[in-house]
């Protein structure tokens, strides 16, 4: 889940899993072992004095940050959904410079995840199931709206494939 940033019908009440990542224990490729979360002004200077691979990891993150911050920005789309790419946007300011999340997504390719501190979610003491269909998938995302207004614990769209769409269409 944290490779891939998975989030799933339960996304709507509980995130993805960046969302939900507090803390991660980190191997890098060149075998430095690292406790990476949010990271305060305070935190990042102290890194930075202690000197060694771990600032300058940190001072590689902020200069990315810094250099591409307005692109991040305007072109990460914030939107509940969004699973695909680096997640760049955990690194600016406003974010809390949190390394942890932005690894969250990148698949391995940055660092080996070898421990997680997750922020647990409520269960919904109660659960009802309700099955609505609608001729076609645009039709459902029009009514996307006002079944949010009822604040869903769980989503799913099933539809048929887009031949049997157009071949029910004909």
């Amino acid at each position: 889940m944290i490779g891939n940033n998975s989030c799933g019908v339960h996304s709507i009440m509980a995130g993805k899993t960046d969302d939900n990542i507090d803390a991660l224990e980190i191997l890098t490729y060149d075998g430095q072992r690292l406790h990476v979360g949010a990271t305060s002004a305070d935190d990042f200077d102290r890194f930075i004095r202690e000197g060694g691979r771990r600032a300058e990891i940190y001072t590689g993150l902020k200069s990315l940050a810094d250099r591409y911050g307005e692109q991040v920005r305007r072109q990460f789309p914030n939107i509940p959904r969004r699973v695909s790419g680096y997640n760049l946007n955990h690194l600016l300011p406003e974010s809390g410079f949190h390394v942890a999340r932005s690894l969250v997504g990148s698949e391995g390719t940055c660092v080996t995840i070898l421990e997680a501190t997750c922020r647990l979610v409520e269960s919904p003491p109660a659960r009802v199931l309700l099955v609505i269909a609608w001729p076609d998938i645009y039709i459902c995302a029009d009514h996307i709206p006002q079944i949010m207004e009822h604040r869903p614990s769980a989503s799913k769209v099933l539809t048929t494939s887009w031949s049997e769409q157009a071949a029910a269409r004909a």
